[in-house]
């Protein structure tokens, strides 16, 4: 399923917005674990210039990909990925705070009540 995933600050959860045509837009399911397969990582210039701006966080920025699984799988170690829309214009690799685009795998899950996102 194509489909883009946000963190939803206030559920605590990761929201699943489906890409599909017949229910494109709608969220489709907010889920403690998800993997991306594909993922590209999308940050939108005006929302994260209007976060700066208001200091009100607002949707700008997701993984855009096809949904592999809803659930958490052990996969090892991923390299941690991160986006902060104070310090960095995209989302980074966590130790580098490298740039990063797209990949081949991403696992998002909630660890201590706090999201976590794995590039493998």
């Amino acid at each position: 399923m194509k489909a883009q995933v946000h963190w939803h600050l206030r559920k605590k959860l990761f929201c699943v917005t489906s890409r599909e045509v017949k229910t494109y837009g709608l969220v489709v399911a907010r889920k403690e674990s998800v993997v991306v397969g594909l993922p590209k990582f999308i940050v939108r210039k005006y929302g994260r210039d209007k976060t700066r701006q208001t200091k009100q966080k607002n949707v700008h920025a997701f993984i855009r990909g096809n949904i592999e699984y809803d659930t958490f799988f052990n996969l090892g170690r991923g390299r941690l990925i991160m986006y902060d829309p104070y310090k960095y214009d995209t989302f980074v690799m966590a130790d580098t705070k490298e740039p990063l685009h797209e990949g081949t795998l991403v696992q998002c899950r909630i660890v201590n009540n706090h999201p976590v996102m794995e590039l493998y």
